[in-house]
């Protein structure tokens, strides 16, 4: 943004405390449902300072993702995404129905490549227990959620 617009932006000539606040209520939902229509809200992208002042308010939410059949493919491309905009640790939680073991194991092969993080935990996990570890975690948690049935 240039200074000519920033002088003209009656947003961008507030105080950064009062910002952050209009970012909380215009980008904070607490809870965001992620599905393949999911985009960040327009005033991300309005402009690059606005961009980096709120970018992290709005990554501050918790991200739900339903995962039917055991198919991971959103889970894979939001957490490439989460890793492309730097919040790769961002709070997601997960429920899974349906069961597809086929999926299971490409999932269980994509977090044991590195390709996407496991149910319940974070990136840093890895690093720290191992892909294999993480890997059976998911499996287990998702087949726990099945027990019993067939």
């Amino acid at each position: 943004m240039t200074a000519k617009n920033r002088e003209s932006s009656r947003l961008l000539q507030l105080p950064p405390e009062l910002r952050n606040r209009i970012y909380e209520h215009a980008v904070f939902d607490n809870v965001v449902m992620i599905t393949p229509s999911l985009k960040q809200p327009s005033l991300l992208h309005s402009c690059k300072q606005i961009r980096e002042e709120a970018l992290g308010i709005f990554y501050a939410n918790e991200f739900k993702l339903h995962i039917q059949d055991c198919d991971a493919g959103l889970l894979m491309a939001f957490s490439v995404h989460l890793k492309d905009v730097g919040h790769e640790d961002g709070v997601m939680r997960f429920s899974v129905g349906g069961k597809n073991w086929n999926n299971l194991q490409q999932w269980c092969l994509r977090i044991w490549a590195g390709d996407v993080r496991p149910l319940s935990a974070r990136w840093s996990d890895l690093d720290k227990h191992g892909h294999a570890m993480m890997t059976v975690k998911t499996a287990d948690v998702v087949a726990a959620q099945h027990q019993g049935n067939s």
